[in-house]
């Protein structure tokens, strides 16, 4: 399908800032530029982090910033790839993907697997292709590299060993629950009161996600 590409930064004010191409993914977008621009666009999208935003705009737009992402359908919306801008806490790194990742993700998922259309094996009677597995493999070492490339949660050594509380980004828990850890006081409140709540204990199972 035919939709608009937008890069901006300096990826725009080196390659041009607007678009028209027939892809369907993000990184059927990086290899169309990469198939026009050559290695200089690969190198600078590899040396960089990256916002991939698809919608109307960068703010109204729904981020694409999980590499497991990279590879899924935009629908019939236009296409934003920005330089990620962080601040010295490093918050928003959830949404930001590591160049290094969507080249990865642009060559194993398109060119290379693409052309493995043989049948490797039948299950009650649909057949999984070599192409098939091998998207399946680069998706799980493009998940692998992002991981690496991630920064592990630290905890301090004591409870009070920490920022302010309005300036803890947490990288164990997101969304509408209260973070707290080891250490924390636990209140014990009677009869009807409308405050907040402190969360003890919770899990994720894998049906839930």
């Amino acid at each position: 399908m035919m939709r608009t590409v937008y890069l901006h930064g300096y990826l725009g004010e080196t390659f041009g800032t607007e678009f028209r191409l027939d892809i369907a993914t993000p990184t059927e977008a990086v290899r169309a530029f990469a198939a026009n621009f050559g290695k200089r666009f690969l190198s600078m999208i590899r040396d960089g982090e990256w916002h991939i935003i698809a919608g109307e705009s960068l703010d109204e737009g729904e981020d694409y910033g999980y590499q497991d992402m990279l590879a899924l359908g935009l629908g019939a919306s236009d296409l934003h790839i920005a330089p990620a801008v962080r601040g010295s806490s490093g918050r928003g790194l959830a949404q930001i993907v590591i160049g290094v990742v969507i080249v990865i993700a642009s060559i194993y998922t398109g060119g290379a697997a693409g052309g493995m259309s043989a049948s490797a094996f039948s299950v009650g009677g649909a057949s999984v292709s070599y192409g098939s597995l091998a998207a399946m493999g680069a998706m799980m070492a493009v998940s692998g590299i992002a991981q690496a490339l991630t920064p592990v949660p630290k905890l301090g050594s004591g409870y009070g060993d920490r920022e302010d509380v309005d300036e803890r980004p947490s990288f164990l828990f997101t969304g509408p629950k209260n973070t707290t850890e080891q250490g924390g006081p636990v209140p014990v409140v009677y009869g009807r009161h409308r405050v907040g709540w402190t969360l003890v204990s919770s899990g994720v199972e894998v049906e839930q996600i």
